[in-house]
C-alpha cells in the first residue's frame, strides 16, 4: 500500500538524493520479500523497508487507540469478501478463510493487515490500508460447514448412483454383446450342421445312384451272361441235335421212317441183322445229305426227315403206311405219364403226322415247333 508515494514523516517538497537513494533501498527490500514469500501465504505490506521503530509508530495502530465498533449486519454487502471461521489475532488483525474475493481462491487461509474496526460477527471490518473484510457469524460458518458437508454427502450419493448406473449399463452392454456373440455363434453353429447335413445327403444320395447303377450293371452283365449262357446251351443242344440226328441217318435203313424222339435209336422196322455193302453205301449217303440239310436249316425250324435221300416213289411206297391201314385207337389220359413228353396246341398232318409245341422232352427245347412222324394210334386229346 503506498508503493511509490512520500512516506507520511517526509513533506510534498523534499526532493533531496538522500531521500530518494532511501525510496530505491526500499523498493528493493520490498522486491526481495515478495521474490523469498511463498504462495498463498499472507504478506502485510505495513513497514516494508523501514525500521522497526517507524513501523511501530506509523503503520500499525497503536494499543491505545480505541478502534471504532461497526455495524452487525446478517449477509456480507455486494462486493466485500467473506472470511469465514475468523479469530482475531494478538496484532489485530484476523486470520480466517476467505470467500467471494477476485484476488484469491475460494476458501483459501489469509490473514488481514491489523483493523481499524472492531472484530465481531456480522461486521465489515476495515485495515489500515482501506480494504473490508465481512466476518462471517460463526454460527453461520457451523451452519455453512454443515451444509457443505450434506451438500458433499448428497454429491457423493448422486456420485456413486451415477457410478452404478454407468456400471449398470456397461454390464447391460457387455450382456447384450455376449447375447450377440452367442446368437451369432449358434447361427453359425446351426448354418454349418446345415451345411454338413447337406452334404451328407448329396453323399448318400450320390452313393445311392452309384449304387442303383452298379446294381443295373450287374443287372445287365447278369442277364448278357445268362443270354450268353443260354445261346451257347441252344447252339450246344442244336450241335447234339445235328450229330444225333447224323448218327441216326448213318445208322438208319432204306425206307425206314426216322422218329424225332430218341434220336439214334432203331425203328420198329429194321433188323439187326441186315449188313450189305450196298445199304450201308446207301445209308451214308442219305446221313450226308440229312447233315447237308441239317446244316441248312435255321435253328427252331421243324425238319421233315421222310424221303430224305431216296426217290419220290421210294418213299411213297415204303415210309408213309398206306392210307388202308387202320390206326389204334388209344387210352383217353387226364395228365401225361411219367417220362412222356407233352405236345400242346397240335394238329394232325395229311401225312399221319401230330405238329405243336413240345414240352418235357430232353431232347428240345421247352416249347420248340416240332413235327412227329406218322402215327401209329389215332391223334385225339389225352
Amino acid at each position: 500500500f503506498g508503493f511509490g508515494q512520500k512516506d507520511s514523516d517526509g513533506g510534498s517538497n523534499e526532493s533531496s538524493s538522500a531521500k530518494q537513494k532511501a525510496a530505491q533501498v526500499k523498493a528493493k527490500q520490498v522486491a526481495q520479500e515478495l521474490k523469498q514469500a511463498k504462495p498463498g501465504m499472507t504478506i502485510s505490506l505495513f513497514g516494508l523497508g523501514q525500521k522497526a521503530s517507524d513501523s511501530d509508530t506509523s503503520s500499525a495502530p497503536s494499543s491505545a487507540t480505541k478502534k471504532k465498533a461497526g455495524k452487525v449486519l446478517s449477509t456480507a454487502p455486494r462486493g466485500i469478501p467473506t472470511i469465514s471461521s475468523w479469530k482475531e489475532n494478538r496484532d489485530g488483525s484476523v486470520s480466517g478463510f476467505i470467500f467471494g474475493s477476485p484476488n484469491f481462491e475460494e476458501g483459501e487461509s489469509v490473514t488481514t493487515s491489523p483493523l481499524v474496526i472492531d472484530a465481531a460477527d456480522g461486521v465489515v471490518v476495515q485495515t489500515g490500508s482501506g480494504s473490508k473484510y465481512f466476518l462471517e457469524p460463526k454460527g453461520n460458518a457451523q451452519a455453512k460447514k454443515a451444509a457443505e458437508a450434506e451438500e458433499k454427502r448428497l454429491a457423493a450419493i448422486e456420485a456413486k448412483e451415477e457410478a452404478a448406473e454407468r456400471s449398470a449399463e456397461l454390464a447391460r452392454q457387455r450382456k447384450e454383446e455376449a447375447e450377440e456373440k452367442r446368437q451369432a455363434a449358434a447361427e453359425a453353429a446351426q448354418f454349418k450342421k446345415e451345411q454338413q447335413e447337406a452334404k451328407r445327403a448329396e453323399a448318400a444320395e450320390a452313393a445311392q445312384l452309384k449304387k442303383e447303377e452298379q446294381e443295373a450293371k450287374r443287372a445287365e452283365a447278369a442277364a448278357a451272361a445268362q443270354l450268353k449262357k443260354e445261346e451257347a446251351a441252344q447252339a450246344k443242344a442244336t450241335k447234339a441235335k445235328a450229330s444225333k440226328a447224323e448218327q441216326t441217318v448213318k445208322k438208319a435203313k432204306p425206307g425206314a421212317s426216322i422218329s424225332l424222339f430218341g434220336f439214334g435209336q432203331k425203328d420198329s422196322d429194321g433188323g439187326s441183322n441186315e449188313s450189305s455193302s450196298a445199304k450201308q453205301k446207301a445209308a451214308q449217303v442219305k446221313a450226308k445229305q440229312v447233315a447237308q440239310e441239317l446244316k441248312q436249316a435255321k435253328p427252331g425250324m421243324t425238319i421233315s426227315l421222310f424221303g430224305l435221300g431216296q426217290k419220290a416213289s421210294d418213299s411213297d411206297t415204303s415210309s408213309a403206311p398206306s392210307s388202308a391201314t387202320k390206326k389204334k385207337a388209344g387210352k383217353v389220359l387226364s395228365t401225361a405219364p411219367r417220362g412222356i413228353p407233352t405236345i400242346s396246341s397240335w394238329k394232325e398232318n395229311r401225312d399221319g403226322s401230330v405238329s405243336g409245341f413240345i414240352f418235357g422232352s430232353p431232347n428240345f427245347e421247352e416249347g420248340e415247333s416240332v413235327t412227329t412222324s406218322p402215327l401209329v394210334i389215332d391223334a385225339a386229346d389225352g
